[in-house]
C-alpha cells in the first residue's frame, strides 16, 4: 500500500491516481503537520474513494478527552481509519 500524507484537499485530487491512501492530520489532535484538517475536510478526501487514516498523535489532556471520544465515534461512522500515535516518556 502506498499512503501519503497531504497538505491540503487539491493536492489529494492531484495524486489520488498515484496513491492507494491518504493519511490526514486531524485538527486540535494532531501536532507537527504543515497543515491539519477539520473532519468536513476529511470526509470530503473520502470521497475519492481512498482509504484514509486519520492522524491523532498530540499529548490528551483530562479536559480533551470527552471530546477526542465524540471525534473517534464520528471517524468510525464515516469508515475512516484512525492512527494514535504515542510518545510515552520514562
Amino acid at each position: 500500500m502506498i499512503a501519503a500524507v497531504i497538505s491540503n484537499t487539491k493536492q489529494a485530487e492531484e495524486i489520488k491516481e498515484l496513491t492507494d491512501a491518504f493519511i490526514v492530520p486531524v485538527e486540535r489532535f494532531s501536532i507537527n503537520y504543515k497543515k491539519t484538517f477539520k473532519l468536513e475536510e476529511i470526509k470530503e478526501i473520502k470521497k475519492l474513494n481512498k482509504e484514509v487514516f486519520v492522524v491523532i498523535n498530540k499529548n490528551i489532556h483530562n479536559n480533551e478527552v470527552e471530546e477526542l471520544k465524540k471525534l473517534l465515534i464520528q471517524i468510525e461512522n464515516h469508515n475512516l481509519y484512525f492512527l494514535i500515535c504515542l510518545n510515552f516518556y520514562f
